[in-house]
């Protein structure tokens, strides 16, 4: 007897390149639209303050999900269909 190592190929390989919103222009006026907006969209319950913390990502993370849109951050797609941008 001897053991056998195997590979399998299960998808094909991937890249995609995303449109997001950098740090730099994320200010307290534009935190706030998107806030509202998430609100609006009944997905965000925290207050609208400006600050993006674990609650309004959670909330982009949810529209993205029932909205059929890519996961993993805060995209220029999301904040399109959001009408923020």
């Amino acid at each position: 007897y001897k053991t056998v190592e195997k590979r399998a190929k299960i998808s094909k390989e991937r890249l995609e390149w995303q449109r997001v919103l950098c740090k730099t222009n994320m200010g307290a006026d534009i935190n706030k639209r998107i806030q509202q907006a998430l609100k609006d969209a009944g997905v965000y319950t925290g207050t609208v303050d400006g600050s993006i913390g674990k609650g309004t990502m959670s909330a982009v993370e949810r529209y993205q999900k029932e909205n059929d849109l890519p996961t993993g951050g805060l995209t220029i797609q999301v904040l399109e269909k959001l009408g923020v941008m």
